[in-house]
């Protein structure tokens, strides 16, 4: 489970959005997750500078199970 502060890439309004992490991208240029939210859509998130993503995070809270 993951909480995420942040922003909207496209509009920079700020999001606080919470669920689970489906998936870990870790490539040469590209470092993101994607988040299945409990309405049941997925976001991506992104760090700071976060271009291609729907969120830019500036807060990650991960909780282990």
């Amino acid at each position: 489970k993951a909480y995420v502060k942040g922003f909207y890439v496209r509009s920079k309004e700020p999001i606080e959005v919470e669920g689970y992490v489906r998936r870990v991208n870790v490539s040469n240029f590209i470092r993101n997750f994607s988040l299945q939210l409990r309405e049941g859509n997925e976001v991506v998130i992104g760090g700071l500078g976060a271009s291609i993503e729907d969120i830019e995070a500036r807060y990650i809270e991960v909780e282990f199970t």
